[in-house]
């Protein structure tokens, strides 16, 4: 297993202050958001870094766990159909906001966070697609938000329904260069001043 990198940023959006930090362990990244004035998480974007084939091979692994269904086998060729020209998938694999914190930007933030860190690391351009399964939390539940909100709220962003399964969407933006960031976003890294080792401590297992 690689060593957990972990990178600090201050930021700001519309004149307010937060600060992030990004972890990255093997393939998978993690973007944390803090309030700077409250010293308070606001929310997490997950990554993963796969190259097409491994995760055409992932998803069916999934599948084989269970009963291969119409749907199933009708996603697995959409997918296939819809990446076969690239070389990379960047899967957005979870987004989560914290439940005060809904509904006051904060996931549009993340991702714009997310748009920065494409430019810097990935090199917008690249033969690579972002893949994410549009799913509200808790889908089932009549305070979930509603699939529409969310499918709307990642079309903003250049993402398109590639298999609707009415519960969960399955979206995909074919060229990174296609992402579209809303908010106006200043992102300068910082030297961490604490030891690696406290400073990862405190995102996995924060004390908020």
């Amino acid at each position: 297993m690689e060593e957990i990198e972990t990178k600090e940023y201050n930021l700001i959006v519309n004149k307010k202050e937060y600060y992030v930090y990004e972890t990255r362990e093997d393939e998978k990244v993690q973007i944390h958001l803090y309030d700077k004035s409250q010293d308070e998480k606001l929310g997490t974007l997950s990554i993963s870094y796969n190259d097409v084939d491994s995760f055409v091979e992932y998803e069916l692994e999934q599948f084989k766990k269970e009963t291969l269904s119409e749907s199933v086998i009708e996603y697995l060729n959409k997918l296939i159909t819809s990446i076969e020209n690239k070389e990379n998938i960047i899967y957005i694999t979870d987004l989560e906001v914290s439940d005060k914190y809904r509904g006051n930007g904060i996931g549009a933030i993340l991702l714009d966070i997310f748009g920065e860190l494409l430019k810097d690391e990935i090199k917008l351009g690249f033969n690579d697609s972002i893949y994410l399964n549009a799913c509200p939390t808790d889908a089932y539940s009549d305070s979930s938000l509603p699939l529409e909100n969310l499918k709307e709220f990642y079309k903003r962003r250049g993402f398109k329904s590639f298999h609707d399964q009415g519960v969960n969407d399955n979206m995909l933006i074919y060229d990174t260069k296609k992402f579209k960031q809303k908010n106006k976003i200043s992102l300068k890294e910082v030297m961490l001043e604490k030891p690696k080792e406290k400073t990862i401590d405190n995102i996995v297992s924060p004390k908020i």
